[in-house]
């Protein structure tokens, strides 16, 4: 029986284990259920393998650059021109600006097989076989 673990913290996985693949790689990463470890898709099924854990959750975001009239709506003002290198200064470059949304996807995925289930869905159970770790 495979179990997994409810986590009392937040969980912060950015990047796979073994690669560079990240939330905005184009497969996406799988985190384990049972280890919060993650993985890249071409990672995860020998992990699964050989540490017989078979529940993943699937993380995919996707990056939609933000048009420049709606941004010129939300401000009322014109993009302003970077005319100081300088970060976070007037005339300088200014990282809070959103040029792009963000939209994360998630599915729970079993190996082997990958079986995918879209998350959230009523029909999996709210508790199933826990262990606290």
């Amino acid at each position: 029986m495979n179990y997994y673990q409810i986590s009392s913290f937040n969980v912060y996985k950015d990047e796979c284990l073994y690669s560079f693949d990240n939330p905005e790689s184009s497969t996406g990463i799988y985190i384990s259920l049972s280890s919060f470890l993650c993985f890249g898709e071409e990672f995860v099924d020998l992990y699964s393998k050989a540490s017989g854990t078979h529940i993943f959750l699937h993380l995919h975001r996707t990056k939609k650059l933000v048009n420049k009239t709606e941004l010129s709506t939300i401000d009322c003002q014109p993009e302003p021109k970077i005319t100081k290198l300088a970060i976070g200064i007037e005339g300088g470059f200014q990282p809070n600006s959103n040029k792009f949304e963000y939209q994360d996807n998630y599915n729970i995925v079993v190996f082997p097989g990958k079986v995918i289930v879209p998350y959230p869905n009523e029909d999996l159970p709210l508790k199933g076989q826990i262990r606290k770790g």
